[in-house]
């Protein structure tokens, strides 16, 4: 807050707004893809108004006049689903989206995203199974440097119940120490495990979800 004159003070007011804006593309009955634009944090401009003399009317009043965030790459991928090994439906999807795992406990990337590669395949209508390569971080000025995730995952959903799990191994390239490492890894690399299992139904109208996890 801040005083006035008669005493009152002024309430700090602050309000934001988000837009997305995504279209999806039919490429072929197997192939589709998706692009989706956000809005990012607002850019100033320089010209200033006011209190300024005839040669140089700028002044230095520079409220307003502001875009209201630029576009920001969200989502961009492709995917491809097709039959795979043993004739069970299967396929992949690359580039970068939200990424989550589980109920969000360990990792939650649903805000900006991550650049990854992803395989699926789906034995049967109700499980489905995913690998993914994800790049957390590029430095090209170093040669050891990026992060990366590595995950398998699996949701049932069965009669009134899901069932899901997950093994996750984050290796970090540039971690200052490698600390409570349980394996060897060489100086500066942290290699973190995390190992989850869910599940959740319903039961007399109330919503029932456990979430287990291991690191």
């Amino acid at each position: 807050t801040a005083g006035f004159a008669d005493g009152k003070a002024d309430e700090r007011l602050s309000y934001d707004a988000r837009i997305r804006l995504f279209t999806d593309v039919i490429i072929s009955p197997k192939t589709t893809a998706r692009v989706q634009l956000e809005s990012g944090a607002g850019n100033e401009a320089t010209y200033l108004w006011g209190g300024g003399t005839i040669s140089d009317n700028k002044g230095t009043y520079g409220e307003g006049n502001v875009k209201r965030g630029s576009l920001d790459i969200l989502e961009a991928w492709i995917q491809h689903r097709g039959t795979g090994p043993f004739g069970i439906p299967a396929g992949f999807r690359v580039g970068h989206m939200p990424l989550t795992i589980g109920d969000r406990l360990f990792f939650n990337h649903n805000k900006y995203g991550d650049d990854l590669i992803m395989l699926f395949a789906e034995p049967s209508k109700n499980l489905r199974i995913e690998l993914l390569g994800v790049k957390l971080s590029e430095d090209r000025e170093a040669v050891a440097d990026d992060t990366d995730a590595y995950i398998g995952r699996f949701n049932y959903k069965g009669s009134g119940y899901n069932f899901s799990g997950d093994v996750a191994l984050l290796r970090d390239q540039n971690f200052p120490t490698a600390v409570g490492a349980t394996v060897p890894v060489p100086a500066g690399t942290l290699q973190l495990w995390n190992y989850g299992l869910r599940g959740n139904t319903k039961f007399g109208g109330f919503g029932i979800n456990a979430d287990v996890e291991l690191q």
